[in-house]
């Protein structure tokens, strides 16, 4: 089984070239996925987009849908897991925002869409598994999430 993950974060900055991830990935999946020979794909989006922005989950929920949209056409099964929950002041309030969006993908997709790994939860009950920006998984839990 192939599976690919479209993952774009910057432990630096929140933006790529002053556009969210999602919205860079967006702008460049099609690319990938005519080069992809994986059958499942997953979005592992949403941390650096809500990263000190509470206001962008529109955005955050067109570019997903666009994706997953995308992932569709081509024939591929697209999987999104949960956003992982933080310790940062300038993320944890932000996730449920944008967990709320990945809620309703999951319902307007149904069974065409794989529920991931409820990273949130994940992280929620193991905290200690998060590296000193308590943003992003140490290696032991990067090395637990797989």
């Amino acid at each position: 089984m192939r599976v690919i993950t479209f993952c774009l974060m910057s432990s630096k900055t929140r933006k790529c070239n002053g556009v969210s991830p999602a919205c860079f990935s967006k702008e460049n999946i099609d690319r990938w996925l005519s080069v992809s020979h994986a059958k499942y794909v997953s979005l592992a989006y949403g941390t650096n987009d809500c990263w000190g922005n509470p206001n962008a989950t529109e955005e955050y929920y067109n570019n997903t849908k666009y994706m997953i949209d995308a992932i569709l056409a081509a024939g591929k099964i697209p999987v999104l897991p949960k956003i992982p929950a933080s310790t940062n002041k300038d993320v944890k309030d932000n996730v449920p925002l944008y967990s709320a969006v990945i809620d309703k993908l999951y319902e307007e997709y149904g069974d065409k869409l794989v529920k991931g790994p409820d990273f949130g939860e994940f992280l929620l009950s193991s905290p200690d598994y998060l590296s000193g920006d308590g943003v992003h998984p140490s290696d032991t839990g990067y090395a637990a999430m797989r």
